[in-house]
């Protein structure tokens, strides 16, 4: 472990706090409970807001005797907003861990993060990679997101980058904000908690998976997508405005060139042109273009081809450098137009 082992072991200090919101979990609750209560850090509180389940949530609570448990009920359901800012209003810790109660932290979660925000001042949020489970704990895949601060305020321009309950967040810089949880935002706030974070502090995503996030109905992210997109359109506006943030091509080029490989070039060309800033559009069409000439030098996927042979391959390629300047002049509309028959 790092130089901050002494600190991890000494308990004087709680440095710590867990906030979990519980609406009708009982049938995941026990093993987020247990993933939590059986941290390799153990001087943490666990601070457990009940939002009005009317289910057996309640009672399966009252099943862990742990003096770390900090219980808190709501007569009435709430909603996940205020029961976080009641959380972290309770929370005596100097650093706050999201968790949510459908979902498993990894053993070394807490210690990781804390070794990590101890030795890393100037950062004031530390999220992680996750594993994807779905209702029955059987692994479906992961979610990979980009590393340095940079690259994740770079990204954020387009959607969220950081995982809320695989999240630690430096109290102290929770405190500079007017509130903590944005009750203008339901369904996104943790995206705008990132915007009001973005400009007193640095972001950090751990690149090993900390926690096991379940996909399954009950999802606010699935049950509320509608909303949560039209949200999250506009503070991905906000990312781009914001002084504290410039747009950093280089990274985003990096980012580009991960996605153009892992993901349909159909949807990262979307993408860039689903963002309403005109110029913004017309830069990032030319960085994409490039960017495919570029990876095709390196190896890497390129777009589908609408020529087989290799030799037409190569005027496809061509034709795409000497159309971006076109390209960045005509309505979206038209653009996705003609990419549809030249990509599907």
């Amino acid at each position: 472990m790092s130089d901050v082992s002494n600190i991890l072991k000494t308990g004087d200090e709680m440095l710590v706090s867990v906030v979990m919101s519980v609406y009708n979990s009982q049938d995941y609750l026990r093993e987020s409970i247990e993933s939590v209560l059986n941290q390799s850090y153990e001087n943490f509180e666990f601070i457990i807001i009940n939002d009005g389940s009317t289910d057996l949530s309640e009672s399966i609570i009252f099943e862990y005797d742990d003096s770390r448990i900090v219980y808190s009920s709501n007569i009435k359901n709430k909603g996940l907003i205020y029961s976080l800012n009641k959380g972290v209003s309770l929370a005596k810790g100097k650093y706050i861990a999201r968790f949510d109660s459908d979902d498993i932290c990894m053993k070394y979660r807490l210690e990781c993060q804390l070794n990590f925000l101890v030795n890393n001042c100037e950062y004031n949020v530390v999220g992680s990679t996750a594993e994807i489970i779905n209702s029955n704990g059987e692994f479906q895949g992961h979610f990979r997101l980009p590393e340095t601060d940079v690259e994740i305020k770079t990204a954020m321009i387009f959607s969220n980058q950081i995982i809320h309950p695989a999240a630690m967040i430096r109290m102290e810089s929770l405190n500079s904000l007017s509130c903590y949880y944005d009750l203008n935002y339901k369904h996104a706030e943790d995206y705008k908690l990132w915007l009001d974070l973005s400009s007193c502090g640095k972001f950090y995503n751990i690149q090993k998976p900390l926690i096991k996030y379940r996909v399954h109905g009950d999802n606010i992210s699935i049950k509320h997508s509608g909303q949560q997109e039209t949200l999250s359109k506009i503070l991905s506006h906000e990312f781009c405005i914001i002084n504290s943030i410039k747009f950093d091509v280089e990274a985003y080029k990096n980012i580009l060139y991960k996605r153009i490989i892992e993901q349909s070039d159909v949807e990262v060309f979307y993408e860039i042109f689903d963002n309403d800033s005109f110029i913004k559009q017309s830069y990032l069409a030319k960085i994409y273009f490039v960017g495919l000439i570029n990876l095709k030098k390196r190896g890497g996927r390129i777009i589908k081809p609408f020529f087989k042979s290799r030799f037409k391959k190569r005027i496809n390629h061509i034709v795409i450098v000497l159309l971006y300047p076109l390209l960045c002049c005509l309505p979206k509309f038209v653009i996705k137009k003609y990419f549809r028959v030249l990509l599907e």
